[in-house]
Formats: structure tokens, sequence, C-alpha cells
């Protein structure tokens, strides 16, 4: 019983002490996380024929996988192991819709229809999108999607 209580008073610790620098956010507060954005221009310059490859080209935090002579499938994740279930995969969203299978939207995107895309790390994407946003955001705006504002 004593260990138990030792083991909760340290657990209690470690959560106060990492939430110690943090401030609640009011109603008020916009949220407006930068991440790194590609504009139309960045992927044109680059030659990317698709979002998936202006992705890779970016040079982002992202390990980037792509199906190669070993026969893997392509993937985009965080760099290091940030949860328990050593997922690293990324949180896609493409005009404010989430995608199941990322790396086949991004391919399905074609550069000249992409107006931009922002890269957000896990500790940018956790304040919009939640534990969805856990390993980081990929979010693309098309040209659809400005077309319908």
């Amino acid at each position: 019983m004593a260990m138990h209580r030792i083991i909760l008073a340290a657990t209690a610790a470690v959560t106060l002490s990492a939430c110690a620098g943090m401030t609640p956010r009011t109603d008020d507060t916009e949220i407006n996380p930068v991440g790194k954005i590609i504009d139309r221009a960045q992927i044109e310059r680059s030659g990317a024929r698709n979002a998936f490859e202006a992705v890779k080209r970016a040079r982002t935090h992202l390990d980037i996988t792509d199906s190669g002579h070993d026969r893997r499938p392509a993937s985009i994740g965080s760099r290091g192991r940030s949860s328990l279930v050593l997922n690293t995969q990324v949180h896609v969203v493409v005009d404010g819709t989430s995608v199941v299978n990322g790396v086949a939207a991004l391919r399905s995107i074609q550069s000249g229809s992409i107006e931009s895309i922002r890269i957000l790390t896990a500790r940018e994407a956790t304040t919009v999108y939640g534990t969805a946003g856990g390993n980081g955001v990929i979010a693309v705006s098309t040209s659809s999607l400005v077309a319908r504002r």
C-alpha cells in the first residue's frame, strides 16, 4: 500500500511539473499554429508532381520513406518514438477533412491544384487537432477549397 502511494505521488509530481509553465486558454484566445508552410511558388520551384513529393522535398522534421527496393510501403511519420504504441504516423488533413490513408491521399493531389501545405509539429498540432495531432499534421489546402470560399 505504501508503494502504491509513493508511485501515485511521483506521478502527480511529474504531471504538475510538466504543466507548471502552462497558462489556461480562454474562449477568446485565437489558435494559430504556424508550422512550416509550403506555398504554390515553392512547390513549382521544387518540381514536385504531387503533394507527397512536395512534402518529401521540403526538408521538414518528418521521417519520410518511399517504397523502394525493399518493397516497404511509403510512410510519413514524426522522427523519434512519441507514443506508447510506437505509432509515428502523422495525421493528414485535406481541405479541412481528415483522411485515412495519408500517403495515398497526398500522392493523388496534383501539384497544380495545391494552394499551400502546412506541416505542424506535434506540439503545434495538438492545439488544434487534439490527440489526432500527437505525431504532427500535414494540412493541404487545394485550389478547389479556395474557390469555394
